[in-house]
This record gives structure tokens, C-alpha cells and sequence, in this order.
């Protein structure tokens, strides 16, 4: 029998694991081994035993090219579940995405660690993570909220897979939740215009015409100061919006945004100031300023 070559691992007789059977035979178990890195203490070997060769030759085929592939977790590690998603929340989503987005993802992941939390990283499979989703779907969520939790964990261990935690994402071979998107009910012209005629003696009538007539986010109007607004041009900038931040990082109540990754698209635009607005704005701009403002409060 040739030797194996270098790096495509060894099979061997379990010697500790020979037996007799009844009828005087001896039972033999092969053992398949792979080193798949090294670490302080020596190398890293991956090994699993098997009745017969040929059945421990198929499973370190597999492991071999699942190595060449980059697919070997590099170090199996006791981290459960919950620990991974702890340290991709700190570690990982809080460089990547907004703070109200990362606040989003906190919020599923409290949904996710009661039932699969403390199961090991590197043993979590996709009967467990189906099990979380049918425990999720039957505490009341809605079917949108249910389908945000599956994203969620599907995005922190597509993570742990790119640092080679893990050989694959069990999230994958689990049919993803569906969510039906709910019918908007939006005002008609009609409605518009009788609502904004109600509006007119209102202090944040303003407010009103730029939110139904521009369609800004409710943040991007708030943040709206007079040095992005132009009266007379009938024209503003929205370069930034109001958010309001967890109160555990922020006693004030405010703060401003995390800045974005060199080269990305700036979210900045100018749209043109509706006319309808322009007078009432005018004639109080202590609307636009209030002592949020004042304080430097607004988030950039």
C-alpha cells in the first residue's frame, strides 16, 4: 500500500480499540486523521473512526478538500452560540452599520438566545436553528419580526465562517421565514389637502408640508437646520438627521451618527423648500431650533 502524500492526511488500525468477537474474529476500526493547522501548544489534528477503511477513506477525502476549499474551521472553540453573537455585535456589526440598525440587531438577538444560546458555536446545526425559528414564530412575533431574527443569525455566523469558526452556515439548509409586506395606507390628494389646510395656524406646520409633499424621513426633517435651509432659493440640504441613541451610551438623550467608510455613497441630497411652507417657516424659526437644538444636540 503507497504512502499517503503530505497533507492528505493518514489512516491507521485503532489499536486501542481491538476486540474479539464471539466467534473469535477480531474487530478492527480504522482511524482517519488530518492535521488542519497548528497552534503554541503543537498541531491541530482533526481525526474520526470508522469500521472499515474504505469508509474512513471517503470521510478524509471530504476533510481534505474541504481544508483546500478553506472550509476547516481553523480553532474549534468552546464559544457557545450566545458568546459568538455578543462579541459579533461588539466586534463586527458596531463598525459596519448604523447605530439604530445595530439596535435592531440587539433586539433579535435577545429573540435567538433562549433557545439555541448555549449550544457550542462549532456544533450548532440546522435542526437547531429551525427549532429557534418555530419557538420564535409561536412566542407572537409577527411574521416580519420572525424573518428579521433569521437574518440576524444568518449574518453573524456568514461571519464566523469567513474567520473559519465554522465549516458552514447551518442558516442555509433552513427554509427562510416568509413575511407577507403589509398594505400601506396612504393619504389621497383629497386627504392631503384638507389635513394640511388644518394645519396651517399649527406651530410645526412647516413640518407638515415637507414631510407630505417631500417625502423626508421623520429624522431628516428634525435635523434640518437654518444653515441647510435657503428661503429664498426655495431649497434645502439634508446632510443629516435627529437620532435617538440607547440610554445606556448617552445620558444627554442625542448623539451623532457614526461616520461613514471612505468611498461610500453620501446619503447628503438637495431637494427644492415647498412654496406652501416657506411663510409659515419664516415666520417662526424657533419650529426648526428648539432646545435640543440650541444645546448642539442635532446629530450629523
Amino acid at each position: 500500500m503507497s504512502r499517503r502524500a503530505a497533507g492528505e492526511g493518514s489512516i491507521y488500525k485503532e489499536r486501542k480499540r481491538l476486540k474479539r468477537l464471539k466467534d473469535g474474529r477480531e474487530a478492527v476500526y480504522w482511524r482517519a486523521e488530518l492535521v488542519t493547522g497548528w497552534t503554541a501548544k503543537g498541531k491541530k489534528v482533526l481525526r474520526k473512526s470508522f469500521k472499515t477503511r474504505a469508509e474512513a477513506a471517503v470521510w478524509l477525502a471530504e476533510q481534505v478538500a474541504a481544508k483546500n476549499r478553506g472550509q476547516l474551521p481553523v480553532e474549534p472553540s468552546r464559544q457557545t452560540v450566545e458568546g459568538w453573537l455578543g462579541r459579533w455585535l461588539r466586534d463586527v456589526a458596531a463598525l459596519e452599520v448604523r447605530p439604530t440598525t445595530l439596535e435592531v440587531y440587539a433586539r433579535q438577538v435577545r429573540h435567538i438566545t433562549p433557545t439555541i444560546g448555549r449550544i457550542p458555536l462549532v456544533k450548532l446545526t440546522p435542526a437547531h436553528v429551525q427549532t429557534m425559528v418555530t419557538e420564535v414564530a409561536k412566542s407572537g412575533l409577527s411574521a416580519r419580526s420572525v424573518q428579521l431574527v433569521y437574518v440576524t443569525l444568518h449574518r453573524a455566523l456568514e461571519v464566523a465562517v469567513r474567520l473559519r469558526l465554522i465549516a458552514t452556515n447551518p442558516c442555509n439548509a433552513v427554509v427562510r421565514p416568509k413575511a407577507e409586506r403589509p398594505e400601506l395606507r396612504v393619504l389621497s390628494a383629497e386627504e392631503a389637502r384638507r389635513f394640511l389646510e388644518a394645519a396651517q395656524e399649527d406651530r410645526y406646520a412647516a413640518l407638515w408640508h415637507l414631510l407630505l409633499s417631500r417625502g423626508l424621513r421623520i429624522g431628516e426633517a428634525l435635523g434640518l437646520t437654518w444653515d441647510h435651509i435657503d428661503l429664498d432659493g426655495g431649497r434645502l440640504e439634508i446632510v443629516q438627521q435627529l437620532m435617538q441613541p440607547r440610554a445606556e451610551e448617552e445620558a444627554s438623550g442625542w448623539r451623532r451618527p457614526r461616520a461613514r467608510r471612505a468611498g461610500a455613497p453620501s446619503l447628503s441630497r438637495r431637494v427644492t423648500w415647498p412654496p406652501c411652507a416657506r411663510t409659515g417657516s419664516a415666520r417662526s424659526r424657533s419650529f426648526w431650533r428648539p432646545a435640543s437644538a440650541r444645546a448642539g444636540r442635532w446629530s450629523s
